[in-house]
């Protein structure tokens, strides 16, 4: 069984994963610029994988996520542990969505009718 836990260490949020068993999934999931992050295993072995790739991620290791990029986790041996850091602070998630979002309104601005 997955279990996670979020812990505040500082400006740090950090989301702590411990896979009990080989074969817990984290499945597929996202991020946008607010949560993107990086993972790094600390203890036993991960498959990290999406649609197109799939790669064996042992521990002190590290995987670097852009934002929107789908990403899962599956644990390869028993008592795996993972962290998660996000890689911006919250004052620059939100100008990096301001930004993209005004990309997106230009966009349709230019968009014929």
């Amino acid at each position: 069984m997955l279990h996670s836990e979020v812990k505040v260490m500082g400006d740090l949020i950090l989301n702590l994963y411990h896979f009990e068993e080989a074969g817990d999934e984290l499945p597929k999931h996202t991020h946008g610029f607010e949560d993107v992050h990086i993972s790094i295993v600390t203890q036993g072995s991960i498959k990290a994988y999406s649609h197109n790739w799939e790669v064996v991620v042992p521990a002190g290791k590290t995987m670097d996520f852009k934002p929107f990029q789908p990403h899962g986790f599956i644990a390869l041996e028993p008592d795996t542990k993972m962290i998660g850091i996000p890689k911006f602070s919250r004052e620059t998630a939100a100008k990096l969505i301001a930004e993209k979002e005004k990309e997106l309104e230009n966009a349709a601005d230019q968009t014929p009718v």
